[in-house]
């Protein structure tokens, strides 16, 4: 399971051609709820579901009493906009945006950003960084099998990984046997000794990455 799952992201997004990179980048690592207009985002709170721990919001917060649900409900929230007036940005800022995200964004971005609005609102411990020249150093020796596991972990890195979303992504359709994923991730771990990660097992099929001191 993945540890981030216990954590309520929602994202508010009248464009509808957002949804879907809104649910690839967000789904598999937060509890994520997508709305495409506020007054679905209230009818969900006001049925008895959990306040998010962060809300992703498009400028309709901006309209009617929408800044006033959010204040008396405590919801930190991020703004997401086409729109760079200055003078627009700082008003969202004077109303309590933790953060203030210009579309059009670049994935790693947003996926920074969120993580970092979370850690200041103590939902996240800080995530070591993991620079890509480490990923490389010392691991020629890796097997092919072994290269694309490590760079699924490190991909998801503050994650953790099971066994079936490694076959899924790497094997796709093809059949494998479960303990064929735990001998890879096996012969890695030994492997990364001497590198800048370590692999840490959380048992029945269940790992993460992290970065070495």
């Amino acid at each position: 399971m993945n540890f981030k799952k216990n954590i309520n992201l929602t994202a508010i997004e009248s464009n509808l051609n957002y949804h879907e990179l809104y649910l690839e980048l967000f789904s598999i690592r937060y509890n994520f709820q997508l709305f495409k207009d506020f007054s679905s985002f209230k009818d969900f709170l006001d049925s008895g579901n959990s306040d998010p721990n962060l809300l992703l919001t498009d400028e309709s917060i901006r309209t009617g009493d929408h800044y006033q649900f959010v204040s008396d409900n405590k919801i930190p929230f991020v703004v997401i906009s086409e729109n760079n007036k200055i003078e627009d940005i700082r008003y969202y800022f004077n109303q309590g945006a933790i953060d203030y995200i210009l579309r059009p964004f670049v994935a790693s971005e947003i996926i920074v950003k969120v993580e970092q609005a979370l850690i200041a609102q103590n939902h996240l411990p800080a995530i070591p960084i993991i620079y890509e020249d480490e990923m490389t150093q010392n691991l020629e020796h890796l097997t092919n099998k072994e290269r694309k596991i490590l760079q699924y972990f490190i991909d998801r890195k503050g994650q953790v990984v099971e066994r079936t979303e490694i076959i899924s992504h790497i094997w796709k359709e093809i059949n494998i046997h479960p303990k064929t994923v735990d001998v890879h991730v096996h012969n890695l771990k030994k492997k990364l000794t001497q590198s800048c990660f370590n692999i840490i097992s959380h048992g029945q099929g269940r790992w993460n990455i992290v970065g070495q001191a």
